[in-house]
């Protein structure tokens, strides 16, 4: 995994390895940010430096009455937009473009700090680390702690020899099943259960493919937020597969994981972890 800091005129040469600190764009802390990554502006505001933001991408959440100018697609940038903007430090995903957007940037001296997206905790964690790090943040230290101890409480409550498929529903209703590489599988990994997918990146599937792979555990993020009920009613074949029959079908807030394993992805696998292994009894009850 790698973190590119790209100040200046360095954009296309400097790569800094993960266990190395990134330095500051400039001596002083920057005070006008701009996020193009939803998970960047998820942990900005975590960090209490969203006060800072001036932009951000079209995926970022923010908070309840907050308003921000939004920059687009983090892989369509316009570099004009971003440039009268007058930042201090953009922040994105390896991502995030076209280089030629990131060459313009790095010809107007806009430090430009680039981080991997994290398909596990712990580059998560690396993230924060680097983000707190590089807007001089107190509060870095004290939220990688607390998502390492949820880390721990994870792995203690593994949904071990659970057979599961992760299940993005898209716009026109088309079901995609996570493989390899994604951050459903990431998710995956944070349940401690095992991907039935044996692909890599995202692919469609039929309900009656997904139906032959028998999953125990069926983990649906609908971009449309329709929920399981609306789920099986589309798809009324999956009622006999094993997950629904045993009330293991379970709704992720899709937006947790637009650009990655998040802080709210790690919140949500652990209400589902705990649900899954609620008795179907007790859930109905």
């Amino acid at each position: 995994m790698v973190i590119r800091l790209l100040p200046a005129a360095l954009l296309v040469a400097l790569v800094v390895q993960a266990a190395e600190k990134p330095p500051l764009p400039s001596a002083a802390v920057p005070q006008r940010l701009v996020s193009t990554d939803a998970a960047a502006t998820e942990i900005l505001q975590l960090l209490g430096t969203a006060d800072r933001l001036v932009a951000v991408d079209a995926s970022s959440e923010l908070a309840a009455g907050r308003e921000l100018p939004r920059l687009g697609y983090h892989r369509a940038l316009s570099a004009e937009g971003l440039i009268a903007l007058a930042p201090d430090l953009v922040i994105g995903s390896e991502h995030m473009g076209p280089p030629h957007v990131l060459n313009s940037l790095a010809r107007a001296e806009v430090p430009v700090l680039q981080l991997e997206s994290p398909e596990d905790l712990s580059t998560l964690i690396t993230n924060i680390e680097a983000i707190a790090d590089v807007t001089g943040s107190q509060g870095g230290a004290a939220l990688a702690d607390r998502l390492r101890r949820r880390q721990l409480q994870l792995e203690d409550r593994a949904l071990r020899g659970q057979k599961a498929a992760f299940l993005l529903r898209a716009e026109g209703g088309k079901l995609r099943l996570a493989g390899s590489g994604t951050a459903g599988a990431g998710f995956l990994v944070l349940l401690g259960a095992d991907n039935v997918a044996e692909h890599a990146n995202y692919r469609s599937v039929t309900p009656e493919a997904l139906l032959a792979l028998s999953p125990d555990l069926l983990v649906l993020a609908d971009t449309e937020g329709l929920g399981s009920d609306a789920f099986i009613e589309q798809f009324p074949v999956l009622r006999f597969s094993p997950a629904v029959r045993e009330g293991r079908l379970f709704a992720v807030d899709a937006s947790a994981l637009v650009a990655g394993i998040s802080v709210a992805a790690v919140a949500e696998a652990g209400r589902i972890q705990q649900a899954a292994r609620t008795p179907l009894a007790q859930q109905v009850n």
